[in-house]
């Protein structure tokens, strides 16, 4: 009964037809890009330390990021380096980023990633370092017969969509509270404020021009995203939704990633969908068998590279000798190569013409394939070529491919990579046990809940227990408050940062932030934007100014544009002495037509700063290492240059009165 239990969670997340070649590619694809990520996310941060008040901290917490970052790019020791990134990730710049990765690592974790196409994979050929390399591995479930790694792939597939699941429901919990989400208005304000989104001025364009279509189209869009954070998990178990489910989550997150202010966010989240749903039968990619003459030179090397750059393996490989008799007395009259696809067969060129139009990793080959249509040219080369092969290139031994990850699972009897009993009635079962009783237990004790107060002494209790919020947060599960009216209303105030000469002219614009409210390159830091930037931004009015008064700005104000500035003068370069001015904008939100926009942003108050000297510069050394990673945001020179042209008209306007 239990084990009918578990199988009914997670058997429609199960996948036949996925190889252990495709599945090792594809995880260790993303332990790859994800180590990337993060090693440009600590690399950037370290450049960024002069900003914070304890900036040994910083360093020490970056150098820890850029040391496991690698150690997971490059796969050496992995499973410890993800450990110890699990549990030190969400204590240094923590925001909704952060939290998602938690989730993929637990996938990357147990599907035992970093065991191929890795430097652990090397050092697993030593008989001395193999066992304790079985050890490191331990939590990896992903082992044993075909059956069981399917299996294994199935439950993760499932634990972390109902992880993801968790963090959606945390979310849509505050949504049900916020006006602007009930009546369908989020996005409208969203796209058209600058500090959201890069593209604020094409969204304000449409808005103005087409105000109907505009809101329609994001009305549209905001329910059916709201359906699907909703209804994540259920619609998983529905077969036709599944599809619906993938391409809608894959568009939201590029779509995040292109044209949203969200950090590392979007990019961590697509790193988990491929995880999740980069598989042939997800993808319902055509399968192939190709045939080939197994004691030809050149055909080996052929199917060898064909088969390097097949990532989803869709293609089978077959020789000549084991190929069924109609296809040997058809080779054996004309020596081509034979391609299978859905029962039809292709000869010679137009074997990899096919390979090319019908196969998902050849596409891209498809205008070479082209070329070769011309006048016939491709298949009077292919059968120069063929006739000719083994005086050419020579024959070899009769050659079956075989995947080496194959191979090794077929062959292998060592006891490192065979799953114990522990691991196969232990580990998983007491994951998932764990990942529903959290994801399902945080979902009622949400401060967001709507029925949060029924619950009473206990959910309060257990939403400060320290053990329970660390276990949570371990499983990526924290409160998501994020996108609603209060959070959107940070665009209302912003400032400009400048350099002047010493009499006061602009010389340049600090990357900061535009005229209008919308982020500049220095923006695109983790630990600007979330440690220091947003928080002044959700800040009260009376926070920002002194008894709410925009003409005297709070010293929470004037330090934050102390520190910008230090950060622009490190970077650029210190030199004896610079000056550096800010402005500070106000806008109001207000009705346009069916939804809420903004007014144009108004100067309201402007911050001298006094000189910054190389002399007296107390933090020389944190600021010789300062520098700023790219790429930064949309336009951002662009905007820089408006922003410097609108002040030198404000300037000399100033002057005129």
């Amino acid at each position: 009964m239990k084990m009918n239990f578990w199988n009914a969670l997670h058997r429609p997340f199960s996948l036949n037809g996925v190889t252990s070649t495709a599945l090792e590619r594809n995880i260790n694809f993303v332990r790859i890009l994800f180590g990337i990520g993060l090693l440009h996310r600590y690399v950037d941060i370290l450049g960024f330390s002069i900003i914070s008040d304890n900036p040994d901290s910083v360093i020490f917490k970056a150098l820890l990021g850029i040391g496991l970052s690698f150690l997971i790019t490059i796969g050496f020791a992995t499973p410890l380096a993800l450990i110890t990134l699990l549990f030190t990730i969400q204590k240094f710049v923590s925001y909704l980023g952060p939290q998602v990765s938690c989730i993929l690592i637990w996938g990357l974790l147990l599907l035992g990633a970093g065991r191929y196409y890795s430097v652990d994979s090397l050092l697993f050929k030593n008989r001395y370092l193999k066992k304790l390399l079985g050890w490191v591995y331990f939590l990896s479930v992903n082992q044993g017969s075909r059956g069981q790694r399917h299996q294994a792939l199935a439950q993760v597939r499932f634990a972390m969509i109902l992880l993801f699941w968790g963090v959606c429901i945390s979310a849509m919990s505050f949504h049900f509270l916020d006006p602007l989400w009930l009546q369908g208005k989020i996005l409208q304000l969203l796209f058209t404020t600058p500090y959201l989104t890069d593209y604020y001025e094409f969204f304000s364009s449409f808005s103005t021009s087409m105000p109907g279509l505009y809101n329609a189209v994001c009305t549209i869009v905001l329910y059916i995203q709201g359906v699907w954070e909703l209804l994540l998990l259920p619609l998983m178990y529905l077969r036709p939704a599944q599809t619906f489910v993938f391409v809608w989550g894959l568009g939201f997150f590029i779509q995040s990633f292109f044209m949203m202010n969200l950090g590392y966010l979007p990019f961590i989240e697509i790193c988990m969908w491929i995880f999740v749903f980069n598989y042939a039968p997800v993808l319902r990619l055509n399968k192939g068998i190709l045939y080939y003459d197994d004691r030809c030179s050149l055909c080996k090397n052929t199917v060898s590279t064909v088969k390097f750059f097949d990532f989803y393996d869709v293609l089978e490989a077959i020789g000549l000798s084991a190929a069924p008799e109609e296809v040997r007395l058809q080779m054996s009259e004309e020596p081509q190569i034979i391609l299978e696809i859905k029962g039809k067969l292709y000869i010679g060129y137009e074997a990899y013409r096919a390979m090319c139009t019908n196969l998902f990793p050849f596409l891209l080959l498809y205008p070479i394939a082209l070329i070769g249509t011309i006048g016939n040219l491709g298949q009077n080369v292919y059968e120069f070529v063929a006739r000719r092969r083994y005086q050419m290139f020579g024959t070899c031994e009769p050659f079956h491919y075989r995947s080496k990850i194959d191979d090794s699972l077929r062959n292998s009897n060592d006891a490192a990579l065979q799953p114990t009993r522990l691991k196969r009635f232990l580990v998983m079962p007491t994951f998932l046990s764990l990942a529903i009783f959290l994801t399902s237990s945080f979902a009622v004790v949400n401060p967001g809940n709507p029925f949060h107060t029924l619950f009473g002494s206990w959910a309060s209790h257990l939403q400060v227990n320290t053990y329970y919020r660390f276990s949570t947060s371990t499983f990526g599960q924290n409160s998501v408050d994020v996108f609603n009216k209060s959070d959107l209303q940070l665009g209302s105030t912003h400032l400009v940062l400048y350099e002047t000469d010493e009499f006061g002219d602009i010389k340049r614009v600090a990357p900061f932030i535009d005229i209008n409210g919308g982020r500049l390159d220095y923006l695109r830091n983790d630990l600007l934007y979330y440690t220091l930037s947003l928080r002044w931004q959700r800040a009260p009015i009376e926070s920002k100014f002194n008894d709410g008064n925009p003409e005297s700005p709070s010293d929470s104000t004037i330090a934050l544009i102390h520190k910008v500035a230090n950060l622009d003068a490190c970077i650029t370069g210190l030199k004896e002495r610079q000056f550096y001015r800010a402005r500070i904008f106000q806008k109001n939100m207000i009705q346009q037509g069916a939804f809420l926009g903004w007014t144009p942003a108004e100067p309201v108050s402007e911050v001298i700063l006094p000189p910054i000297n190389k002399s007296d510069f107390q933090d020389r050394f944190y600021c010789k290492y300062a520098f700023n990673l790219p790429p930064g945001h949309f336009i951002s020179d662009l905007r820089k240059t408006r922003t410097l042209e609108k002040l030198e008209e404000m300037e000399a306007l100033s002057h005129h009165q």
